[in-house]
């Protein structure tokens, strides 16, 4: 599954992207991988960037997996303050609002869907108006696929 996640350390800040047809199962298991891995603090943010999402397997079900699992791995690792999902494509804005929804009373973290690169990069915490060029802008942060 086209999926790629980075750390950024210093920013607090963890960046994921998929793109392409994603298996909710497949991403769920690796977001587990990827939580433990990096062993992030407190207080840092997630920003999913969804721009290049085509299609979902299972979306309804599937996300309820996905947040199933993310409430278990946050019970070992610290939870996100806050989780922009940044939604391009028509199928991004279904499976983000569908996240949003059904993770409000399940995950401590505040979770929200924008259309726009300046208001989820607000979210987060960030005052930039370009995803990419922020991204472009920060030093190599810790990888995974």
């Amino acid at each position: 599954m086209p999926q790629s996640v980075t750390y950024f350390p210093e920013q607090k800040l963890i960046y994921l992207q998929v793109w392409g047809t994603v298996s909710v199962t497949s991403l769920a298991a690796r977001m587990a991988e990827w939580m433990y891995d990096f062993s992030v603090p407190p207080g840092y943010c997630c920003l999913t960037d969804t721009r290049g999402l085509e299609a979902v397997d299972r979306p309804g079900e599937g996300v309820k997996e996905l947040i199933t699992m993310q409430a278990r791995v946050y019970k070992d690792v610290p939870a996100p303050m806050r989780s922009a999902i940044l939604a391009g494509s028509p199928v991004g804005f279904v499976l983000g609002r569908l996240f949003e929804q059904n993770a409000q009373d399940v995950l401590t973290e505040q979770v929200q869907v924008f259309r726009s690169e300046r208001d989820a990069l607000r979210f987060v915490g960030v005052t930039a108006d370009s995803v990419d060029a922020y991204l472009a802008s920060l030093p190599a942060g810790r990888t995974a696929t």
